[in-house]
């Protein structure tokens, strides 16, 4: 059975099994909000920062070869996450085009420890 992507659909499924259904080099535009490992929720908490980065690169691992040659790649994440990610994509061999700060500031933050972050990292790839 041929999976065919509908417009306007929502699609919930895990971003794995999706990935599967997708053809290799058929997608123009990935624009991917995956989670932070900030503990927020449960799908957003993982046992470490490598937990976290092994589970980012096996997706990253996926969606890169649904690409097609001249596709474009967003991925948002905490700046710190971002650096991470950056350098594992450029080692894939994919073309860092910008580093986009998305100014994200709503008053004084809760810390009482570390400057807030106002900031959300938005990255750029093809």
């Amino acid at each position: 059975m041929i999976f065919m992507i509908k417009t306007n659909q929502i699609y919930n499924l895990d971003c794995f099994d999706f990935l599967n259904k997708i053809d290799d080099n058929s997608i123009n535009l990935a624009v991917i909000d995956p989670p932070y490992n900030m503990s927020k929720a449960d799908w957003d908490t993982f046992k470490s920062h490598q937990a976290f980065l092994d589970f980012t690169y096996k997706w990253i691992d996926a969606l890169l070869p649904k690409l097609k040659q001249d596709g474009s790649l967003y991925i948002f994440n905490t700046p710190f996450n971002s650096a991470f990610i950056m350098q594992y994509l450029v080692s894939k061999g994919m073309f860092f085009q910008n580093w986009i700060t998305w100014d994200k500031r709503d008053g004084l933050g809760a810390s009482k420890r570390k400057y807030s972050n106002g900031q959300e990292t938005i990255l750029f790839f093809t």
